[in-house]
């Protein structure tokens, strides 16, 4: 049976939708195992793993991110989610390419798997998206969604 402390590092999303749910169940099922949670971005989570302040980081990548471990880690995938196009409730789902071209788009923050993805989505449609908010959390960007701010590319 696993014992001690095991500090995680995550973005806020993967916090919300996945280490805070499985609290009770690993302080039941593993009861020596303490779980600290921290919040943080990558760049800083992965330099503090690299400094043994924390254990484990949890990171969004996108499927096409060329990015891989640091030397001596390793990446193991946890999540495969589809990239969703989130539209305003007062607008009709877009039926055709240039629905998504005209379409205002919310940008996600430069450093994340959902910039990536909002990037490929622009070049796949051959043209500059128009953006003129900015969410670096998914929560805050589905709030920007249902007050009509604009379309959202999330997982």
């Amino acid at each position: 049976t696993p014992t001690g402390r095991v500090r995680i590092g995550s973005f806020a999303t993967a916090i919300r939708a996945l280490l805070l749910p499985m609290l009770d169940h690993a302080a039941v099922s593993h009861p020596g195992l303490h779980l600290t949670i921290e919040e943080t971005e990558e760049r800083a989570g992965l330099a503090r793993l690299r400094r043994g302040e924390l254990d484990l980081v949890l990171l969004e990548r996108d499927v096409h991110s060329l990015t891989t471990a640091p030397r001596a880690m390793a990446d193991v995938p946890l999540l495969d989610e589809s990239w969703l196009i989130v539209v305003p409730p007062e607008q009709p789902a877009p039926s055709t390419l240039a629905d998504l071209v005209r379409a205002t788009w919310i940008d996600l923050d430069p450093n994340t798997a959902g910039a990536e993805a909002l990037v490929r989505l622009s070049r796949q449609l051959g043209t500059p998206l128009t953006t003129h908010h900015v969410g670096y959390d998914y929560d805050v960007v589905l709030a920007m969604v249902s007050f009509g701010l604009g379309y959202a590319l999330l997982p």
